[in-house]
């Protein structure tokens, strides 16, 4: 008999359009041995009983409501619940190829197992992660390691998804061995925490070029709206950087690790503080870059990261904040 995988899917009031054409893509999977888990983090009862539906119609569905915690909290109580021996993560608004579990699963064991992802920008495609196919061909594991991290870290362009939770598939066992579990109070890079802990444990990984997921991109999605939570995602942000990862990353990973964190910032001033929606003074704004700045962790990684290994945006982003170019940090993100 298949070994059972267990799908788990966050959902917060994703659109019925959305998630039905997600939950049909799990069920019609080619491979059949499946465990699918909707966590419903809080959503509105039109949503609740839509999901209650699908779990009425078929037996491998279920649904664990919830109050609204967020997606790394939501995750984890999916792995809390899972019935598998493989662990799958879907978002709500994606979806799976037919055949993706069976390309994964079938001819292949491993910690962890990853495919490409395909993104489908409005109905135009494009396959991401050209490094796959370096990658996939090396047999050390200590460099298949290497490779991943340095690639999460640095998310070179947006179509880069080592990082990203989707088209992996993990061992739940050796997830649990580890106590590899998202952070609940980080809400920038949780995905790509969860990976790089995956990747660092590993005692084998496997990397496939086949594309295995289509991550839509939702402009009324969670990761595309603006956040008028500034303060917690200021506080948030300097949380994540005291999680234990931190050590092993700047011993071992210091240039990337560095990019990464600029990343995170930059993040933060698109999706809240720059944000055209934002409600902000230009003062209020520059009180938030400045606390940000008043950290020496940030400081450490702002002052000595490589403009090399940055986009341009994020160049100059780095540029102004070693300048205290503040006034000009607005116009940044206006462009």
């Amino acid at each position: 008999m298949v070994d059972c995988v267990s799908i788990i899917v966050p959902v917060y009031n994703t659109k019925k359009e959305y998630l039905s054409e997600c939950l049909e893509s799990l069920i019609n999977q080619t491979y059949k041995n499946l465990d699918i888990l909707l966590i419903d983090d809080g959503s509105l009862t039109e949503t609740a009983d839509f999901l209650d539906m699908y779990s009425q119609k078929h037996d491998n569905i279920r649904v664990i409501h919830k109050k609204n915690e967020g997606v790394s909290i939501a995750r984890n109580v999916g792995l809390d619940n899972a019935l598998g021996k493989w662990i799958m993560f879907v978002d709500a608004d994606d979806i799976l190829p037919l055949d993706s579990l069976e390309k994964m699963i079938v001819e292949h064991s491993a910690d962890v197992m990853l495919g490409k992802i395909c993104f489908n920008w409005n109905g135009s495609r494009e396959v991401g992660d050209e490094q796959y196919d370096i990658i996939s061909k090396e047999t050390d594991v200590k460099n298949i390691k290497q490779e991943l991290i340095k690639s999460a870290l640095l998310m070179k362009s947006k179509t880069s998804s080592v990082g990203a939770i989707g088209a992996k598939v993990y061992r739940k066992k050796f997830l649990e061995d580890n106590n590899i579990r998202f952070e609940k109070y980080i809400k920038l890079g949780e995905d790509i925490m969860f990976n790089i802990r995956a990747y660092l444990n590993a005692s084998n990984i496997l990397v496939s070029k086949d594309v295995v997921y289509e991550y839509r991109i939702n402009s009324e999605s969670v990761t595309q709206k603006y956040s008028d939570k500034v303060q917690t995602m200021v506080d948030d942000l300097v949380k994540a950087l005291d999680v234990n990862l931190k050590e092993r990353l700047q011993a071992n990973y210091k240039r990337e690790y560095n990019a990464f964190i600029i990343y995170q910032i930059n993040y933060m001033f698109i999706k809240s503080i720059f944000h055209k929606e934002t409600s902000l003074k230009h003062n209020e704004q520059i009180a938030c870059v400045q606390k940000i700045l008043n950290d020496s962790k940030y400081n450490e990684s702002i002052n000595n990261v490589e403009l090399n290994l940055l986009s341009s945006r994020k160049k100059a982003l780095v540029i102004l904040l070693r300048t205290r170019l503040y006034f000009l940090l607005r116009l940044l993100y206006a462009l």
